[in-house]
Parts: C-alpha cells; sequence; structure tokens
C-alpha cells in the first residue's frame, strides 16, 4: 500500500487537474465524508460530487500542499487553495447563514480566493 502522504498528494493533484474519477479512485469505498451544512456523513460519490461543484465555482481551483506528517495510516496536510470564483457555488443551509441569503446558489463575484486548510 502507498504511503497515506503520498495519496494525500495524489487527492490534490486530482483536484488541481479538474479530475473527479481519478479522485474518486483514491478513496475506499467505504470512506465517509461531511461538507459544512450537510445534514450527514456522504459517501465517496458526495464527495465527489463536492468536488465537482467547487471545480465548477472555482475553475483554476488549485490545491498545493504546504505541510503533511503520516502516522500509520492517517495524513493531516496543510493545503494552499487558490482559484477564481467564476462559477455558481450552491448553497446549504451553512452557506446560507454565512452569505446571510436565503437563495439556492450565490453568484460569482469573480473574485480570486486564497485559503490555508
Amino acid at each position: 500500500m502507498d504511503d497515506p502522504a503520498v495519496i494525500a498528494g495524489r487527492v490534490f493533484d486530482a483536484y488541481t487537474a479538474r479530475d473527479p474519477e481519478a479522485l474518486r479512485t483514491l478513496y475506499t469505498p467505504t470512506a465517509r465524508t461531511r461538507r459544512p451544512g450537510w445534514p450527514d456523513d456522504g459517501s465517496v460519490d458526495e464527495l465527489v460530487a463536492s468536488a465537482e461543484m467547487d471545480m465548477a465555482a472555482f475553475p483554476d481551483l488549485c490545491l498545493a500542499p504546504l505541510f503533511s506528517v503520516a502516522e500509520g495510516e492517517a495524513t493531516i496536510s496543510e493545503v494552499r487553495i487558490t482559484g477564481t470564483n467564476t462559477g455558481e457555488i450552491v448553497l446549504s443551509d451553512f452557506g446560507r447563514g454565512a452569505t446571510g441569503t436565503t437563495g439556492e446558489t450565490f453568484p460569482p463575484p469573480g473574485d480570486p480566493w486564497i485559503s490555508r486548510a
């Protein structure tokens, strides 16, 4: 089995390449995810759907690992995320609360975005 940090790097590469199917292959079928505002944990299908929403909202999305540490089968990474918000963002309850709107989507402002996660 590959080193978890290597697999994490492949996840970042799949996001940057905007390749959701490559991303899908990097998760075990039992993987679980939760996006802020989602009512329940999601499967790999929801994880890929979430990535596709991010890729649509930020077509130039780039994830660059700054630091990773692995222990056993777990990896924690600090990632610099950049992109320009030129696509609609689909809002959940969390997103509506954060943006102060009741709408289902948030229009793209076209602004560059930088985050560290």
